[in-house]
């Protein structure tokens, strides 16, 4: 969350007139007719997989029915389609992710963050990312990705290992180059949020929580290129009897070159698990045991990649506390902003969060059960 992120806040200002545009544009044909004529031009991606099963391909082509529904991103509208396609043999589905967007240069951006991300992984197999299919520039732009088959991480119930290889997903995006982090941009959105959120009466708390967290930045060695939106509804779980088979991630349409600190992505990633527990139960153990274990995947990682351990990069302490409170006054913000109709200050969600980010930013013994979990892994 920097920069970027308070530009996308400000985005959500005027994303209804996106949505509105795009069913304006539905009203002028039939979603179901471009659906199906999409399909067709994509035939050959579709019958990928299909045509190396069967050692050949089909003579026969039909896009029988499709099934979809609409899901209302930051910057657009994302239909996720389901063919039903016949060939001479059989019927089988197929899933596309098929996502408008604003403008082309965005949708550049997007596509060159994709490729990135799919070199990352080229000898990883374990993870990666729908591959475009198809790039339009035209009006409306759009851009196809295969669909993928699985669900959202955070709708997976019984995680077992998931967290530690959600962490090594992380760590493959960051890559091993080690660099010091722009700790300067930190203070600035901290300024932000404390001038944003003061009428909440909490202004000097938050500065306070915040405070002694800036020199743990500022002398670490984990500056990274950030992913900027690595939330668990982003990663998505393929699962083989329960267990996962390949972890996926979505959307990298926010990815920043830069020196951003490590922890902030792994802080966007569990901050609303945390929160979720805490006001569920006014503490986060089950969060924090899952976070012990994403750290030690991205400690595994991160050693193959820079020979050296996630502690040694962080002389200071790992900051994760500040940028899971980070993450819950961001949300408090936008709930204020954006989320929320005629919200005021304090309304109770905000102050909900507010009150958990400085619960969460004076608890100690968070870094101490952090190290100890590390440095059992030898």
């Amino acid at each position: 969350m920097k920069i970027m992120e308070i530009s996308r806040k400000i985005f959500f200002l005027y994303k209804m007139d996106i949505k509105h545009e795009f069913q304006m544009y539905l009203e002028m044909s039939d979603i179901q007719s471009y659906l199906i004529s999409l399909a067709y031009s994509l035939k050959d991606n579709l019958l990928g997989q299909y045509t190396i099963e069967k050692g050949q391909p089909p003579n026969e082509f039909e896009v029988t029915s499709v099934r979809f529904r609409e899901k209302y991103g930051a910057t657009g509208t994302i239909i996720i389609a389901m063919f039903t396609i016949r060939t001479e043999w059989d019927e089988f589905e197929k899933a596309l992710a098929i996502k408008f967007i604003p403008t082309k240069e965005s949708a550049f951006n997007e596509l060159g963050n994709a490729i990135q991300l799919e070199n990352k992984f080229f000898s990883q197999p374990q993870f990666g990312i729908p591959k475009v299919l198809f790039l339009s520039t035209t009006d409306p732009v759009v851009m196809v990705y295969e669909g993928v088959e699985g669900i959202n991480y955070d709708e997976v119930e019984n995680k077992g290992e998931l967290p530690y290889l959600a962490g090594k997903l992380l760590a493959l995006i960051h890559g091993g180059n080690i660099r010091p982090v722009d700790e300067e941009l930190y203070r600035d959105l901290a300024r932000i949020l404390g001038r944003n959120l003061a009428l909440t009466g909490k202004e000097y708390e938050i500065s306070h929580a915040m405070g002694t967290a800036f020199e743990t930045i500022k002398h670490a060695s984990s500056g990274c290129n950030a992913f900027s939106d690595f939330h668990q509804s982003n990663v998505m779980v393929t699962l083989n009897n329960g267990k996962p088979q390949k972890l996926w991630v979505i959307d990298p349409e926010f990815m920043q070159m830069g020196s951003f600190d490590r922890m902030e992505d792994a802080g966007t990633f569990f901050g609303h698990q945390f929160y979720l527990e805490y006001r569920e139960t006014g503490q986060y153990e089950r969060s924090l045991n899952d976070m012990i274990k994403f750290l030690l995947g991205y400690d595994s990682i991160f050693k193959q990649l820079t020979q050296r351990r996630l502690y040694e990069i962080y002389p200071h302490g790992i900051p994760i506390t500040f940028f899971i409170g980070f993450w819950a006054l961001m949300d408090a913000l936008d709930l204020l902003n954006n989320r929320l109709e005629n919200a005021t200050p304090e309304h109770p969600e905000i102050l909900s969060r507010i009150d958990f980010a400085l619960q969460f930013l004076g608890d100690s013994s968070i870094q101490h059960k952090i190290m100890e979990g590390l440095r059992a892994r030898a």
